[in-house]
């Protein structure tokens, strides 16, 4: 698979159908961002007579307004200079700083202990669910601009996430018998080669680790490179893989992410799901909502349709994080609520198994239930659907109104039973 980034990109022969300010716009931004884009979603993902408009043009590549009109300017003005690359990513470093790169305290809060030593390759912020970052998994065929882990693809970044010890996961595991479901993430875990995977999947079917149900891959490859599944030198190899998971009585589930209909449209990724599907995969599905790209009622109906026709469940709309350029693709809450609302009373009972808008914050998973009138005074309903503090979870709790929110930390309880959900 051929991939496009900061220093080749301009030999995509679409990239003479951008204006120069256009692309003058990505040579900027990419210095702060990180940018990589697939031969697979450039061939048959952007529209390229829409442009910079296309919902998967502003899904992969850099734009303008990702950065702040002073942060662009200075960058801008280094390349004009003939700065070096040292003073480059220096200046690049530091934007990056105030981005909040370690949403959420993932680092503070997330990673595990065993025997009194960090593991800095996991995560376990619930109680049930273990996140596993391998290293050799810890990168995507195409980098997301709006993802929450973008940190991850940063040279040099201390905000990196990785595993290097299968040993140590399956200790950890066995220490803790409330695991029941082991995440691996990253990047992508699906980048790996199939030995590199096998590493870390086969010790979970052991007899010491019986109380592993569920395994799951958190993947974008069924939208990014879906010749991984069909035609990959080791495709065959992988499924196989997944069959012995099923043959060892665990639950394969690979977690899908989708942006817009366009990626369930193209013959290889329905091809993909076909075969993934015979193997006994269980597919499922979770969007991001994101301004200039899904934030359309119409296009979360087709999108909840199309992944139900294909076996891919519904699981849930999130909301955008407050990370990197969270203030170009931000949504309001009410806002992305209607959005929920207007999208699933169009669908059948199967694609309203989508949950949503779900924000994934530092104290757990909260589901945005909607407005309500409380005598002359609104508020916003809401629930936990995971959270550090088990006991929180599915107990409705109200937020004062706030038609400008577009994240947790803007909300604040409503009243005086409501501040301990806070």
């Amino acid at each position: 698979m051929r991939y496009y980034n900061l220093y080749n990109y301009k030999r995509l022969p679409y990239i003479e159908r951008l204006t120069a300010e256009e692309i003058h716009a990505i040579d900027v931004v990419a210095r702060v961002f990180p940018f990589k884009v697939s031969e697979h979603t450039v061939s048959h993902l952007i529209n390229w007579e829409k442009g910079c408009d296309d919902p998967m043009f502003r899904a992969t590549f850099p734009h303008r307004d990702m950065l702040e009109p002073k942060d662009f300017q200075t960058i801008e003005q280094l390349l004009s200079q003939g700065a070096s690359e040292t003073a480059i990513a220096a200046a690049a470093d530091e934007i990056r700083s105030r981005q909040n790169p370690d949403v959420s305290g993932q680092r503070a809060l997330n990673v595990p202990t065993l025997h009194d030593s960090s593991l800095q390759g996991m995560q376990h912020k619930y109680r049930e669910t273990l996140l596993v970052f391998p290293k050799e998994g810890q990168n995507c065929s195409t980098w997301c601009s709006f993802c929450f882990r973008w940190n991850q693809f940063v040279p040099g970044s201390c905000q990196r996430f990785s595993n290097v010890q299968p040993e140590e996961m399956l200790d950890y595991i066995k220490e803790h018998r409330d695991i029941t479901d082991v995440l691996f993430t990253g990047g992508d875990p699906l980048m790996m080669r199939t030995g590199s995977l096998a590493k870390y999947i086969l010790p979970l079917l052991s007899p010491e680790a019986a109380h592993i149900r569920n395994i799951r891959l958190g993947s974008r490859m069924l939208a990014w490179d879906p010749q991984r599944f069909i035609s990959a030198p080791d495709s065959a190899a992988l499924l196989e893989l997944f069959r012995r998971i099923q043959g060892a009585e665990r639950n394969l589930v690979l977690v899908a992410h989708w942006l817009h209909p366009s990626e369930l449209q193209t013959p290889q990724t329905r091809e993909a799901c076909r075969i993934l599907r015979q193997t006994g995969v269980q597919l499922s599905g979770q969007t991001p909502l994101l301004k200039g790209i899904n934030d359309n009622a119409d296009v979360l109906e087709e999108l909840w349709r199309e992944q139900t026709a294909l076996g891919s469940i519904a699981y849930y709309m999130f909301i955008a994080r407050d990370t990197g350029a969270h203030k170009y693709f931000e949504v309001p809450l009410i806002r992305a609520w209607k959005l929920y609302r207007d999208s699933v009373s169009r669908v059948s009972g199967l694609a309203r198994s989508v949950r949503g808008p779900v924000m994934s914050c530092r104290p757990g998973k909260i589901i945005i239930d909607g407005p309500l009138t409380l005598g002359t005074e609104s508020a916003l309903a809401l629930r936990y659907l995971q959270a550090r503090k088990p006991e929180l979870v599915g107990r409705p709790f109200l937020a004062r109104f706030d038609d400008k929110a577009t994240w947790w930390n803007d909300l604040k309880p409503y009243g005086a039973s409501d501040e301990e959900f806070f």
